[in-house]
């Protein structure tokens, strides 16, 4: 059997976006090792060009039985990877695929390409190098962390559990993700220096890659410029919003506009808070740290 391509995905990033329910597939197979589960996401990540292209031709009335095989095939993989949101309307696609309902059908593959596309650019964005690097990094961290607890590793298969401990125990430890998005480089360094090494940021200038990079970086707070070329921030609250994991992600608005037209249409979108540039490093800092403090920085087993 040729040997597959297995990759490394960022466990925290997938729990922290809740879409793939990593953790019960964990308690419901307790001996299942974290390689097994890299395996299934990995299959996933390399079928789902195959599966895009099938729900395509079935909206262009021009699938046949290999296609439909080819999204049954896919429908297994998103159950035992915990991905289970979307599996409804794919049953559906399925149903009216098969029965030869081609125009629902179509209607139905229509709809669901892009649903499925943002579920395979998640999975595809969680890639974080080979299954080499997993183990790697996994030692590592379980080395650091043995060495606090004074235990012995035993160098025995990792469970999936065990290895999402690991990441649960990291993530409580690590420090809070900010992303500047700003057209001005001196501000984002402003911002950045202003932080210190309290947190961690980055700095986006081209406010038009905003859902690009989310689909990489998922920050704990938004520090956003309300005039930008492209898109502006009071623009880039609604795509934002439009990630599941960032329905209530704080928002803070730093601009040079400190009108109150501003601040009503900055009030009117929901964001947290807003600042009037040139910013005070201080009360930065405080309302940073009064708007992180409210979003829990661990996920629970």
């Amino acid at each position: 059997m040729e040997q597959e391509n297995v990759k490394s995905f960022d466990f925290a990033a997938i729990m922290r976006r809740g879409d793939m329910d990593v953790l019960k597939i964990a308690r419901g197979n307790p001996q299942m090792t974290a390689e097994e589960y890299l395996i299934l996401l990995s299959r996933f990540v390399a079928g789902a060009p195959a599966a895009e292209d099938a729900i395509n031709k079935i909206a262009e009335f021009g699938y046949d039985e290999n296609d439909l095989k080819t999204l049954a095939d896919i429908k297994i993989l998103l159950m035992c990877i915990g991905h289970s949101a979307i599996l409804q309307d794919l049953n559906a696609l399925l149903t009216d695929a098969g029965k030869s309902n081609k125009r629902l059908a179509s209607i139905l593959a229509q709809n669901f390409f892009d649903v499925f596309r943002g579920v395979y650019r998640r999975a595809l964005a969680s890639v974080n190098g080979s299954l080499e690097d997993f183990w790697e990094q996994f030692k590592e961290e379980t080395e650091e962390s043995e060495k606090e607890n004074k235990e012995e590793i035993d160098g025995s298969p990792k469970t999936l559990m065990e290895a999402l401990r690991l990441v649960i125990k990291n993530e409580a430890r690590r420090k809070r993700r900010v992303l500047s998005v700003d057209d001005s480089m001196v501000m984002i360094k402003t911002v950045t220096s202003a932080l210190g090494g309290e947190y961690t940021v980055q700095g986006l200038t081209d406010s038009m890659k905003i859902e690009q990079f989310l689909f990489r970086f998922m920050p704990d707070l938004f520090l956003l410029d309300v005039i930008m070329p492209g898109l502006g921030g009071f623009e880039l609250i609604p795509i934002i919003r439009r990630f599941p994991e960032h329905k209530e992600t704080p928002i803070i608005i730093l601009t040079g506009n400190g009108s109150a037209e501003c601040l009503a249409t900055a009030v009117s979108l929901g964001v947290s808070d807003f600042m009037v540039k040139p910013i005070k490093p201080k009360v930065l800092r405080e309302k940073i740290a009064k708007h992180t403090a409210k979003r829990p920085r661990q996920i629970l087993l």
